[in-house]
């Protein structure tokens, strides 16, 4: 979630050597790295050593939903056996009628905004750490990028860091 990769070539060694099942969540790589748009095991060359890869639909395509790029026969045991885990990481429903009243006024005016936004939470990412992933794109102006900073800016403080020599401190403008 937060850009780190893999040491792929390394990973793709191990992988001839010892031959275990390689998984790769390339959530974040699916359609920004390659030259094909194919991913982290594409710019590094080592398609053909992950057996499974995890994309999403919801990054780069902004769009919905996901993949599992596989060879014929994971594709059926997946089928056969993970029906019982695909809702298994919904939060209980406490958490999340909690969670939709805080965050549903937010979305809404992003989204009345221009903004296509989504909220990100656990298990996607660790507790106490949610998101907001907004989606920009090319048809939005210098002029709908201040407004989104001015909307942004309505919930969430912007401070120098205490550890930082605010008289040196230069801001982003716009």
């Amino acid at each position: 979630m937060d850009g780190d990769i893999a040491p792929m070539g390394e990973l793709a060694h191990l992988r001839q050597k010892h031959g275990f099942l390689w998984v790769l969540d390339d959530a974040h790589g699916t359609f920004a790295w390659g030259k094909n748009g194919g991913g982290l095991a594409e710019e590094f060359n080592c398609e053909y050593d992950v057996d499974l890869c995890v994309g999403t639909l919801s990054k780069a395509a902004s769009s919905l939903g996901g993949f599992v790029a596989c060879s014929k026969i994971w594709k059926q045991w997946i089928q056969s056996r993970g029906r019982s885990f695909f809702f298994s990481t919904i939060a209980p429903i406490p958490l999340v009628a909690a969670s939709y009243v805080s965050i549903c006024h937010l979305l809404r005016e992003f989204l009345q905004a221009g903004f296509y936004c989504v909220a990100v939470g656990p298990p996607a990412v660790p507790p106490k750490t949610a998101r907001i992933r907004l989606t920009l794109t090319a048809v939005q102006t210098t002029e709908d990028i201040k407004r989104l900073a001015a909307l942004i800016s309505k919930y969430v403080k912007f401070q120098v860091p205490s550890y930082i020599d605010s008289s040196n401190y230069t801001s982003a403008r716009l």
